[in-house]
C-alpha cells in the first residue's frame, strides 16, 4: 500500500484523504500509539471535518493521545497557514456559476478515481462555505446520507458535488444518475439547493 507522502508525489495533495495529510504533518507515532491511530483519533474528534480543525487548539490537541505539545504545535502552525491562505483576500469567494466553481477547483482534483467527489458548501448568497472530499464507494458513488450529513455541518444553503472527468463504466455512471436524483430530492427536502453534478 502506498505512503501518504509517496502518495502525494505521484498524485498530488488533492488525492491524499484528510487522515493522510495529517499523518504528513504528525510524521510519526509514539512508542506506544502508531501514527495513524494518532490521525484516526483526530479525525473523530473532527468527524473528518476538515474546516472544524480551525476550533482546535494546542490544548484540545494535546488532549488526543500521541499528540504532545511539539505535534500540537505543527498542526497549529499548518491550520493557521490554512486560515491565511483563504482569508488573504479579505472577500469571501463568490461560486454563482459553475465556471467559476470549475476554476476553483480544478488545481486540487485529484486525477485518479480513488479520491472521488469534492463536495462544494456555499451559503444562501452563492460564497464558499467549505469543500470536502468524499470518496467513491466500495461497490457505487457515496451514501446520499453521509453527502448531507457534510452540508448541514458546514450550514450550507446550496451544495455543488465535483468530480473530474474519470472515465467510469456504464454500469457506474448510471449509478451515478440515480444518485444524483436521489441526493437532490433528499436535498430539496432538508431546504438545501442541489445545483448538481459538476465534472471538470
Amino acid at each position: 500500500m502506498e505512503r501518504p507522502r509517496e502518495k502525494l508525489l505521484h498524485s498530488g495533495p488533492a488525492a491524499l484523504s484528510n487522515t493522510e495529510l495529517i499523518a504528513i504533518l504528525l510524521g510519526s507515532g509514539t512508542q506506544k500509539i502508531p501514527l495513524m491511530a494518532i490521525c484516526d483519533q483526530l479525525i473523530g474528534v473532527i468527524d473528518n471535518q476538515a474546516n472544524r480543525l480551525v476550533e482546535m487548539t494546542i490544548e484540545r490537541l494535546c488532549e488526543i493521545k500521541g499528540i504532545g505539545q511539539v505535534k500540537a504545535i505543527i498542526l497549529a502552525a499548518a491550520i493557521e497557514l490554512g486560515k491565511r491562505a483563504v482569508d488573504q483576500s479579505g472577500q469571501p469567494l463568490l461560486l454563482e456559476t459553475f465556471d467559476q466553481v470549475s476554476a476553483f477547483l480544478s488545481p486540487y482534483l485529484p486525477r485518479q478515481e480513488s479520491a472521488g467527489y469534492f463536495l462544494v458548501t456555499c451559503n444562501n448568497r452563492k460564497e464558499l462555505l467549505a469543500t470536502q472530499e468524499i470518496a467513491f464507494g466500495n461497490d457505487g458513488p457515496p451514501s446520499v446520507q453521509l453527502i448531507i450529513k457534510a452540508a448541514l455541518a458546514a450550514g450550507a444553503a446550496e451544495i455543488i458535488l465535483c468530480r473530474a472527468a474519470f472515465e467510469l463504466s456504464n454500469k457506474y455512471l448510471n449509478e451515478e444518475s440515480a444518485f444524483i436524483i436521489q441526493l437532490e430530492a433528499v436535498a430539496c427536502m432538508m431546504s438545501i439547493g442541489m445545483r448538481g453534478l459538476v465534472i471538470i
